[in-house]
């Protein structure tokens, strides 16, 4: 059994990952900081926990060598650079990192974006940082054009519904498209558009750039691409959030017109942007299959 701990866990991210990680069936809750609320009944807090855990939030970290894998759920800045400091210099944790703070990949992290860097998880880390939820969106639906070295304009990003974009979304992307593909260097423009969506959980995004790839390739290399993946899926049909809330999915459909590419991509913003991924990432680090305790229904309401 893989033994996980969770700092900030009275957070609203931290309550998916309870709700995840208490059917997990490799996993075993170690203990659960939250320092505002110890000795208060988990589920009490968390009330989609009801029935499903008797644990109780500890008022600090316990101890370092009951844990394999420990999570970092405050998405607030500077928090993971925190836990960090408090940490010994030598631990050899598996940690995971729900803050921005790492995700220029310092202090040993890792951008955890498995679409692009499933491999360096696997193989040659033990410390990840979860992209933010709009990143993550936009750079899935970029991936197969970035690797294949085929970004080379401009990327206008509209956020649909309640998300608001935080003015360091659009270089966390631009960051990782260099990663991707060195030689991008053009402008990532994130603009906002209020409109009704479903739940304040979904994650509705249109992503636009020019390129001269015609559509026929372009849905071969979306394809192969993503092929060998486990929660992203080009789809021809409309994309709808309901197919995806409440689950670790993520549904692309592209579209040309001339030289403009559009790419309508949608998530649900707690789980493929935030903590669905952030277990998906676990299992990783773990030698876990992807899917292991991922299989979640999606909502049709």
């Amino acid at each position: 059994m893989i033994n996980v701990a969770i700092t900030g866990a009275d957070t609203l991210h931290a309550g998916e990952l309870i709700r995840i990680l208490v059917n997990h069936p490799d996993v075993e809750l170690a203990w659960l900081a939250a320092p505002t609320h110890g000795g208060e009944e988990v589920a009490r807090f968390h009330r989609g926990l009801t029935g499903e855990t008797t644990a109780v939030f500890a008022d600090a970290m316990g101890p370092l060598d009951e844990v394999d894998v420990l999570f970092q759920a405050d998405v607030t800045p500077g928090a993971g650079r925190a836990l960090m400091a408090a940490l010994p210099g030598d631990t050899q944790l598996k940690i995971i990192d729900l803050s921005p703070d790492f995700a220029d990949e310092s202090e040993g992290f890792v951008y955890g974006l498995s679409e692009l860097n499933r491999r360096r998880i696997v193989h040659d880390c033990t410390r990840v940082a979860c992209p933010s939820p709009i990143a993550a969106a936009a750079l899935v639906s970029l991936m197969p054009l970035a690797r294949n070295l085929l970004l080379g304009a401009p990327v206008t990003i509209t956020v649909e519904g309640d998300a608001v974009p935080d003015a360091g979304v659009a270089a966390e992307v631009s960051q990782v498209l260099r990663q991707a593909q060195s030689s991008f260097g053009h402008e990532v423009e994130i603009v906002a558009r209020t409109a009704a969506v479903t739940s304040p959980r979904a994650l509705v995004l249109r992503v636009e750039t020019d390129c001269g790839v015609d559509e026929a390739l372009l849905d071969e290399l979306y394809d192969k691409y993503f092929d060998d993946h486990n929660f992203t899926f080009p789809v021809k049909t409309v994309v709808g959030v309901d197919d995806v809330l409440n689950t670790n999915k993520c549904l692309l459909r592209l579209a040309r017109r001339g030289q403009r590419v559009t790419i309508d991509v949608v998530i649900d913003a707690w789980l493929k942007g935030g903590a669905g991924n952030a277990v998906h990432l676990m299992n990783l680090l773990c030698g876990l299959h992807e899917r292991v305790g991922l299989r979640l229904k999606a909502s049709l309401v």
